[in-house]
């Protein structure tokens, strides 16, 4: 895992020459899944970012609940049922964020691998296997994986939901 990040030439060049094997591409897949669960609970349950999350749900989530129940598209107890799932610290918003971090994550990979396999076949007009190019773009999510590591730490850090390692991490005002 180590040589994707240190010598990651070296690493492309060493998979291109042996066949396909999927502990290449799943288990950084399971790695980035588990770690970005597990980084948003940490974020969801620090108090700046958590009181965040609750100003925009009642801003803009919470209205717009009220509004369905005022038009007659859902009833009082549709709406309640449905802000457990968008309330940090629910059960609901857990299972929530873990299938929708289990399905992009997995859509992300298999969709970029069937993308640059569809480009290396006809704009390169290179015979390319799929499973080779999901191999390759899996191994990167390891760099996704220390990404979500690093900016998860700058928010617990920061105590705000907009700190990314870049620039803007030294603007002082967040956006309203």
């Amino acid at each position: 895992a180590g040589g994707i990040l240190l010598k990651p030439g070296q690493v492309f060049e060493e998979l291109r020459d042996t066949p396909p094997y999927r502990p290449h591409w799943l288990i950084p897949l399971i790695l980035y899944i588990v770690i970005a669960t597990a980084c948003t609970q940490i974020i969801v349950s620090l108090p700046g970012p958590a009181a965040h999350l609750k100003a925009i749900a009642e801003k803009d989530l919470l209205p717009r609940l009220e509004e369905y129940i005022r038009e007659g598209t859902m009833t009082r107890q549709q709406t309640e049922w449905l802000r457990l799932f968008i309330t940090p610290g629910t059960g609901q918003f857990f299972v929530t964020q873990c299938a929708g971090t289990l399905f992009t994550a997995t859509g992300a990979l298999v969709l970029m691998a069937f993308f640059l396999w569809q480009l290396g076949r006809s704009v390169l007009a290179r015979a390319v296997r799929y499973k080779k190019v999901l191999e390759v773009v899996g191994l990167t999510f390891i760099i996704g994986t220390l990404e979500r590591i690093v900016g998860s730490a700058l928010i617990a850090a920061t105590g705000s939901l907009y700190a990314t390692p870049g620039p803007g991490l030294v603007l002082v005002a967040e956006p309203e």
